[in-house]
């Protein structure tokens, strides 16, 4: 089940920072950088971010969740996190459905992610996403900005 969620809540910032923490470990793994920023955040870091929040719960625990601002008819993903124990289950794929018909009059979505997180680029681009921006860090991460264009009417996310 996909719902909207109060991050401010003390026991949901300590279940998604905990879901971030196992997800992004993975991901460090993955593209060969172990400092990668989202390792650093904390609990209150997570429950004082203006990021709107929808968890994928499953089996009695949060699964996976993302994390979007809005900006006008911009929404940009923050960020999208899966618990390695529900790899492969689609649920990335819902959560990104869920934020694109989430919003109404959103006209475009953006993300971004490591270059060589082939695993997300792949799942973007499954969604349609377009890379459309390619950028080096000074100490050689390459980011690449991903963007879907979206039109027609939205459904409201179950709040």
């Amino acid at each position: 089940m996909i719902r909207q969620v109060d991050i401010r809540q003390p026991d949901i910032a300590h279940r998604v920072h905990a879901l971030q923490q196992a997800a992004y470990t993975v991901e460090s793994q993955l593209i060969g950088y172990p400092d990668l920023p989202p390792l650093r955040e904390t609990r209150a870091d997570l429950q004082h971010s203006a990021e709107q929040f929808l968890t994928y719960e499953e089996e009695g625990q949060i699964a996976g969740a993302v994390s979007y601002v809005r900006l006008d008819d911009t929404l940009d993903i923050c960020r999208l996190v899966v618990s390695p124990a529900f790899f492969r289950r689609g649920i990335a794929g819902k959560l990104l459905k869920a934020v694109e018909t989430g919003e109404p009059g959103i006209r475009q979505i953006t993300v971004s992610t490591a270059e060589k997180n082939l695993p997300a680029v792949t799942l973007y681009q499954k969604y349609g996403y377009q890379v459309v921006r390619r950028t080096v860090l000074a100490d050689g991460l390459v980011l690449v900005e991903l963007r879907k264009q979206i039109g027609g009417s939205a459904a409201t996310i179950s709040r």
